[in-house]
């Protein structure tokens, strides 16, 4: 019986080595790989240059699906027109307004999505699909102007950004942790005879060209060194969605927009 369970133990033990020699040949064989990958890339890189393709940290890399997210809904209407339930989803804004005043809302992390360490190479790539509704209504007894305007802005978080020493070109402050990204999506203003009343709704898609950033970017546009932009995409990033819509003379305005995120 002893020599019976002593071969037992053996025998497991041996089991269990050869898993663990086979689940280490696995790593070294994933980690070969991926090497292999990062020196293809290198390579690829090595013999283009900004004015070849424009963007050569990101030359030769494959796309990575990184995420989506998508925006509340934002809306202004006639006084009393918020009925309950408002909102109906934690991120939707509803905004009671006089139509005839000019009136802009700025709804603030609305939508978000939260990238690991090392998500992307060099790129953060964006699909931005923006829908917006509005009705025009002239109720004086005069022409009016009406209009109705709608931007998405991307609020990019990441501890590299919390440099003092980084100055934040657009507004001559430091960073504070963060970095803004705008997309406009076009105005609409039209005259409006008493009692005139016009609906319209409209839907479009952005891609990336420049990217949502980018180590050019980063280093061309908002003065990081090459180093600080190489250890930005090694951090992790928080992405918070934001809206602007500006209305006058329409009892309603909407407007929501989605974003898909690849990397490099």
């Amino acid at each position: 019986m002893r020599t019976s369970i002593v071969a037992f133990i053996v025998a497991g033990i041996c089991t269990a080595a050869v898993a663990d020699n086979g689940s280490k040949r696995e790593e070294d064989m994933l980690g070969q790989m991926r090497a292999e990958q990062r020196a293809l890339a290198k390579q690829a890189a090595g013999g283009v240059t900004a004015a070849d393709v424009g963007d050569p940290d990101s030359f030769g890399r494959n796309v990575q699906f990184l995420g989506v997210a998508q925006t509340g809904l934002v809306q202004v209407v006639v006084p009393g027109a918020c009925s309950p339930p408002d909102p109906n989803f934690p991120d939707d804004r509803c905004v009671e307004a006089d139509p005839s005043a000019v009136t802009v809302v700025q709804a603030r992390d609305i939508g978000r999505m939260r990238l690991p360490a090392r998500a992307a190479h060099s790129l953060l790539c964006h699909s931005i699909t923006a829908l917006r509704s509005y009705s025009f209504r002239n109720f004086t007894a005069n022409p009016v102007n009406a209009s109705f305007n709608f931007a998405a802005s991307i609020t990019i978080e990441n501890e590299v950004l919390n440099d003092p020493t980084l100055i934040d070109p657009n507004t001559g402050l430091p960073f504070n942790g963060s970095l803004e990204v705008a997309f406009g999506f076009g105005s609409d203003t039209q005259t409006l005879h008493p009692t005139d009343q016009v609906r319209r709704s409209h839907n479009n898609t952005r891609a990336c060209i420049g990217g949502l950033i980018s180590k050019q970017t980063l280093t061309q546009s908002f003065g990081l060194t090459d180093a600080q932009a190489d250890d930005f995409f090694r951090k992790p990033m928080m992405l918070r969605l934001n809206i602007t819509l500006r209305s006058q003379f329409a009892d309603l305005a909407a407007a929501f927009f989605g974003l898909r995120v690849f990397g490099d």
